[in-house]
């Protein structure tokens, strides 16, 4: 589960949940279960924020959520792009920094 924590701060910089990384070279893809709840923790962070006391809606917390979900769905597609990729060619080889 230590998965999900690096997930949901990949949602908070803006960037597709779709992979735990370590490092550059030490990149996994996540199924779609981590994907569902790296979403949901993330989402349910903003559920008190998103309606204030008087019943207003905060544009700026749907705007975030509405961020999130596109986010979710490039990671669910990225996923199963990936996931095909490795199938009929494998795993990419990794960067290699000293050759630059």
């Amino acid at each position: 589960m230590k998965k999900i924590p690096h997930l949901i701060e990949r949602l908070a910089l803006g960037i597709p949940p779709n992979a735990y990384e370590k490092s550059v070279n030490e990149r996994e893809p996540v199924n779609l279960t981590y994907i569902f709840n790296a979403t949901w923790f993330y989402k349910i962070s903003y559920a008190k924020k998103l309606i204030d006391e008087e019943g207003n809606l905060n544009e700026g917390i749907k705007n975030e959520q509405d961020r999130m979900n596109r986010l979710a769905l490039k990671a669910i597609e990225y996923s199963d792009i990936e996931k095909k990729y490795r199938e009929e060619k494998g795993v990419p080889s990794r960067y290699e920094f000293d050759k630059l």
